[in-house]
C-alpha cells in the first residue's frame, strides 16, 4: 500500500475541489455584482422615466393656465417659473435617461426627436422676462406689445403641446415598460445566479466536510501508526536509529539506544560524535570511512557487510559507580533509498556482549580440555615399571 501516494492524490483531489468551488463562486459573485450594478441602474433610470412621462401632460396644462391668465389679464408670473422649471426638468432628465442603459432604445430616440421639436416652439416662452401688460386711463389694463408677442408664442406652445403630450407620453410609457422588463429579466438571472451561488456553496461545504472526515479519518491512522513505531520503538531491544546525508542522527531512535550508549541526547549528533570517546582513534577513523562509502551510489550491500568494520565493537562504558564497564557492540547498516538515491541509512546497535563472553569460556574450556588430553596422552606414553613404582610410592604415601 502506497500511502505517501494516495496521500498526495487526496491532497492533489482536494485542492482541486477547491479550486474549481472557489473559481465558481468567484464567478457567480463577480456576475451577481455586475448584474445588481445594472440593476441599480436601471431602477434609477426607471425611476426618473416614471416622473418623466408626466411631464407632457404638466406641461401642457402649466401652458393653458399660461394662456388664460395672460387673456384675463391676470398675474403669470408664477405660471412662466412653473413652465420653466418644468421644462429644465424635462430636458435634464430626458438627457440623463438618454445616457443610461436605455441608450439607443427606438422609443426613447423617438422621444428625444419628438423633444428637440418642442424646443423652438417652448424657448420663446420661458426666454420672456418683459412686462405683459400696460395699464392706461381709457383702456385700463391691457396687453402691451411685448405681450401680445409672448401671447401669441404661448398659445402656439399650449396648441402644439396639448397636440403632441398624448404621443410624447406614449413613448416615455413605452420606454418605461422596456425598463420594467429589463430589470425583470435581470432580476431572474440575479436569482438564478443566487441560487446557482448556494448551491455551490452548498457543495463546497458537502465537499470539505467529506475532505474534513477523509482526512481526519487518515490522520488517525496516521495516529495509530505512530503510536504502533513509539511501541516498536520503546519494546525492542535493538538500538535503531537513521543517519542522514551529513552523518547525523534524526529525531527518531528507539529507547534501547539510550541503555546501550547512556546518554539521551542523540537528535542531530553525529555518527563520529557517537563514538569519539568510546572507541580509539584508529577504530573512530575506520568507522568514519565506512559510513561515507555507504553513501556510494555504486557500493553494493552485501559486499559492505562483509567488511562491516562494527561487526563486534568493544566499547567502555561510564557504570556511575567510578569506572567503566566493558561492552561489545554489533552495528548493521542499510541503506534506505529514495527516487534520488540514497535517503538515509538505518543504523541497528545489539549488545552481543553475552554472547562475546560466552564463546570467550567456550574457548577457554576448550583450550583448557586440550590441555588435560594433552597432559592423559603424556601420560599413557610412561614407562610401565616407573608408572607402577610411581603408583605405589604414592599409596604409601596416602596410607601414612
Amino acid at each position: 500500500m502506497n500511502v505517501p501516494g494516495a496521500e498526495r492524490t487526496r491532497q492533489l483531489i482536494t485542492v482541486g475541489v477547491g479550486t474549481v468551488l472557489t473559481l465558481v463562486m468567484g464567478a457567480v459573485l463577480i456576475a451577481g455584482f455586475r448584474l445588481a450594478t445594472q440593476m441599480r441602474a436601471n431602477i434609477t433610470a426607471l425611476q426618473t422615466a416614471s416622473v418623466l412621462q408626466t411631464y407632457p401632460t404638466t406641461l401642457a396644462q402649466q401652458l393653458t393656465s399660461l394662456r388664460d391668465r395672460l387673456e384675463a389679464r391676470a398675474y403669470a408670473g408664477q405660471v412662466l417659473a412653473d413652465v420653466k422649471a418644468t421644462v429644465e426638468s424635462f430636458d435634464r432628465d430626458i438627457q440623463q435617461l438618454a445616457r443610461s442603459s436605455l441608450s439607443g432604445s427606438q422609443d426613447l430616440d423617438q422621444a428625444l426627436l419628438l423633444w428637440h421639436q418642442y424646443q423652438p416652439v417652448i424657448q420663446p416662452v420661458v426666454a420672456f422676462n418683459g412686462q405683459p401688460y400696460e395699464d392706461s386711463d381709457e383702456t385700463g389694463s391691457s396687453l402691451s406689445k411685448e405681450g401680445r408677442a409672448h401671447y401669441s408664442d404661448v398659445r402656439r406652445a399650449q396648441l402644439f403641446a396639448r397636440e403632441n403630450s398624448p404621443r410624447l407620453q406614449s413613448l416615455l410609457a413605452a420606454a418605461v415598460t422596456q425598463l420594467q422588463e429589463a430589470a425583470s429579466a435581470q432580476a431572474a438571472r440575479l436569482r438564478a445566479l443566487l441560487s446557482a451561488g448556494v448551491l455551490a456553496a452548498l457543495v463546497l461545504a458537502v465537499a470539505a466536510a467529506y475532505f474534513q472526515l477523509t482526512r481526519a479519518k487518515h490522520e488517525r491512522a496516521a495516529r495509530e501508526a505512530q503510536e504502533q513505531t513509539r511501541d516498536i520503538l520503546r519494546t525492542v531491544k535493538e538500538g535503531f536509529f537513521l543517519l542522514d546525508a551529513d552523518y547525523k542522527i534524526g529525531a527518531v531512535w528507539s529507547d534501547a539506544l539510550t541503555r546501550l550508549f547512556g546518554r539521551q541526547d542523540f537528535h542531530g549528533l553525529s555518527f563520529e560524535e557517537l563514538l569519539k570517546d568510546l572507541v580509539p582513534p584508529s577504530t573512530l577513523a575506520t568507522a568514519t570511512k565506512y559510513i561515507k562509502l555507504l553513501w556510494g551510489d555504486r557500493a553494493h550491500e552485501n559486499l559492505m557487510k562483509s567488511i562491516n568494520p562494527l561487526g563486534q565493537l568493544e566499547v567502555h562504558l561510564d557504570n556511575g559507580r567510578g569506572g567503566t564497564d566493558t561492552r561489545y557492540l554489533q552495528f548493521d547498516f542499510h541503506r534506505v533509498m529514495g527516487p534520488k538515491g540514497v535517503k538515509h541509512v538505518l543504523v541497528s546497535v545489539s549488545d552481543i556482549t553475552s554472547s562475546v563472553l560466552l564463546a570467550r569460556e567456550l574457548q577457554e574450556s576448550q583450550e583448557n580440555a586440550n590441555e588435560q588430553v594433552e597432559m592423559l596422552l603424556g601420560v599413557l606414553h610412561v614407562d610401565t615399571g616407573q608408572l607402577l613404582s610411581f603408583l605405589d610410592a604414592t599409596e604409601t604415601g596416602l596410607q601414612l
